[in-house]
């Protein structure tokens, strides 16, 4: 008898306890909203949408991850010197786990899935709605173009492009979801982009572009087009940009990581009053600044060499080999704050300029010009200009 009572007594604490769980499982999170909650009306969906600006300039993205990546799967820096991740992906030995690869992926996806949420929400908005919404497929359109340039064989791999590409989220879902061509991925990045470039304004609200503009959707049109090699249009794009003289070379090499002082940008993303709490490039400081600790990327000397070889380049402020006894770094990013620059315009003018001397006949005149620009720059004068 005293037995049963037990089994009996254990049997209505197990109910009891799996009750109680169950009804713990199903109240909501606590300090966490839903999406119906948090939107509610444009000024809670406009807060939303500037939310992808630190997204964009997180470390794990546009901040550093991706310039990492990047740099890594160059040959100037002495591979002797990465270790664990940064040592697989320069040796391209990429093993299942892999956290610098991961977190730039996954934010990648929240950005798009943020913006899709935007766009599902679009009934909230009155006098916002176009800005939104080409808010909203500007960095849709943007991340997914990083991603599928990173983790995808390149456009024209196959004369069809139907090399596999990444997935390609344009709906809101947590399902699963394959990986589309790459033909389908950058059919949808140009959709958008167009799309965010006939919504968004042509000026920002602040005048210094720190939020995105047509001219941002353009500048990465012609990013999209040059890395399809359609030089036709990248020329096209990058021509409207730099016709539209909003944006003027910088005379100096020190201004572009700097705070507001770089007139080169076509879309930045602003430091906030050197906010330790928000600082934008903080990946880019953390892995290349040579002032304080010796960096984690170091030249080789072949590289450091050639980079400065010539003695009225002036670019070669941004080289030092004697900063970290023994070691050739990089400068430009020894400053606490700076504004992330995402595109500016040296970068759209050496589009145009290869654009038009693939396309040829008067675009080649363009073409030298805009080289001429950027190496009188450089050397100080026109010694070593182009005829």
């Amino acid at each position: 008898m005293k037995q049963n009572k037990i089994l009996i007594t254990s049997f209505l604490v197990l109910v009891l306890g799996i009750t109680a769980c169950t009804k713990f499982l199903e109240r909501p999170p606590e300090g966490q909203l839903t999406q119906a909650e948090a939107l509610k009306s444009e000024a809670d969906l406009i807060s939303f949408a500037n939310g992808m600006y630190p997204y964009l300039s997180d470390d794990d993205f546009m901040g550093g991850r991706f310039q990492v990546l990047n740099e890594l799967l160059g040959d100037e820096y002495k591979g002797d010197k990465f270790t664990g991740d940064y040592g697989e992906i320069y040796k391209r030995q990429n093993s299942f786990f892999g956290g610098t690869r991961d977190a730039f992926y996954n934010k990648g996806y929240k950005i798009i899935n943020r913006s899709n949420i935007i766009i599902d929400n679009l009934g909230l908005a009155t006098t916002q709605k176009n800005e939104l919404e080409g808010h909203a497929k500007f960095f849709r359109g943007l991340a997914h173009f990083e991603l599928v340039r990173m983790f995808a064989q390149p456009f024209g791999y196959n004369s069809d492009n139907n090399q596999l590409g990444i997935p390609l989220r344009i709906n809101l879902g947590l399902e699963s979801s394959p990986r589309a061509t790459v033909k389908q991925v950058y059919d949808q990045i140009i959709l958008d982009l167009k799309e965010a470039e006939s919504l968004l304004p042509a000026t920002s609200a602040n005048g210094k572009f720190y939020s995105v503009t047509k001219w941002a959707a353009k500048a990465y049109l012609a990013k999209v087009y040059f890395q399809m090699n359609d030089f036709a249009n990248a020329y096209n794009y990058a021509d409207q940009v730099i016709k539209s003289n909003n944006f003027q070379l910088d005379s100096t090499y020190d201004k572009r990581f700097s705070e507001g002082l770089s007139k080169e940008g076509i879309f930045v993303i602003a430091n906030k009053n050197s906010s330790p709490s928000y600082n934008p490039g903080g990946g880019l400081r953390g892995n290349f600044r040579s002032d304080q600790n010796p960096p984690g990327f170091n030249l080789t000397d072949k590289y450091y060499s050639y980079a400065t070889q010539k003695a009225v380049d002036v670019r070669k402020a941004w080289y030092s080999n004697t900063l970290q006894p023994g070691l050739n770094v990089i400068t430009k990013y020894n400053v606490n704050f700076f504004d992330l620059p995402i595109v500016h315009l040296t970068e759209i003018k050496l589009i145009r300029a290869e654009a038009g001397a693939e396309t040829g006949a008067s675009n080649l005149t363009t073409a030298i010009g805009d080289i001429n620009d950027i190496l009188t720059r450089a050397y100080g004068g026109t010694t070593l200009n182009l005829p």
